[in-house]
C-alpha cells in the first residue's frame, strides 16, 4: 500500500514559522538586535538568536513568550 504524501506542512509547523518570521520582521523594523528583544520577551539572548537563525524552534511556551514579547515591543519601540 502506497503512503500519501503530504501536500501541506501541519498546521503546528505552520504556525511555528509565522511566528519565528513575525519575530524576524519586528527585529528588522525596530532596528533591534535579538540581544535588545530577549528582555522583551523573557528568554535568553541566545535563545532569541537561535530561534531568528533558524537552529531552533520554539516550545509551545516559547511561542506565547514570543508573541507577548513582539506585542510588547511594538508597543515600546
Amino acid at each position: 500500500m502506497k503512503r500519501k504524501q503530504r501536500s501541506h506542512p501541519p498546521a503546528k509547523v505552520v504556525r511555528e514559522l509565522e511566528i519565528i518570521r513575525e519575530l524576524r520582521a519586528v527585529l528588522a523594523e525596530k532596528l533591534i538586535s535579538p540581544e535588545a528583544a530577549a528582555p522583551f520577551i523573557g528568554v535568553s539572548s541566545r535563545e532569541v538568536r537561535r530561534w531568528a537563525d533558524g537552529v531552533s524552534v520554539p516550545t509551545i511556551k516559547s511561542r506565547g513568550l514570543i508573541i507577548q514579547g513582539i506585542k510588547k515591543i511594538k508597543k515600546v519601540l
